[in-house]
């Protein structure tokens, strides 16, 4: 018996220190990674590809506006330029969503009401992942992919509503999607 327990305490023993043993690797380049670096470096790919769309985006600008008079080219200046109220409010998403379900979420976040005009039977999905973007240039960048099958309008208020409203987001759906098509 006293042999029993002499193993047995033996045992235990072993696996109590067999426990604490550590089994941390040691530093080497390949296994330590660097997150500033990594961070730096997408952020500098991210400004690259940015600024590329920001081209893009003159470059498609201009060729539509060479169609335009003069006061029509200023309006458009003025309105790409233009933050109404509260649409300056950062949003992070990185879902795919309905559209109607993307434009309340961001009316909640910005203090909008939105209002569908000729909506779908099955609406319209697309994918938003933005970090700490502006809600103006989110809205933007949805009606600039949405193309034809819907149109995405603002309409601030000159004043806040008692409850707090600071205007409307509106979503117009083509004719051809909406209405039960």
């Amino acid at each position: 018996m006293k042999h029993i327990k002499s193993t047995t305490l033996a045992i235990l023993i072993s696996m109590l220190v067999c426990g604490c043993a550590s089994t941390k690797k040691e530093e080497t380049a390949y296994n330590v990674v660097d997150m500033t670096d990594i961070d730096m470096a997408l952020m500098q790919s991210a400004k690259a590809i940015q600024s590329s769309i920001k081209i893009m985006e003159e470059n498609k600008n201009f060729i539509a506006s060479r169609s335009k008079s003069n006061e029509e080219t200023d309006k458009y200046a003025e309105q790409m330029t233009y933050i109404p109220n509260g649409l300056d409010v950062p949003i992070t998403l990185n879902d795919r969503l309905p559209l109607q379900k993307t434009l309340k979420i961001i009316g909640y976040l910005t203090g909008y009401q939105v209002l569908t005009v000729n909506p779908p039977q099955n609406d319209i999905s697309k994918s938003v992942r933005v970090y700490a973007r502006p809600a103006i240039y989110v809205l933007r960048d949805l009606g600039v992919e949405l193309g034809e099958e819907a149109h995405i309008a603002v309409m601030p208020f000159k004043e806040p509503k008692p409850d707090g409203m600071l205007g409307i987001i509106t979503v117009t759906y083509a004719e051809t999607l909406g209405a039960g098509r």
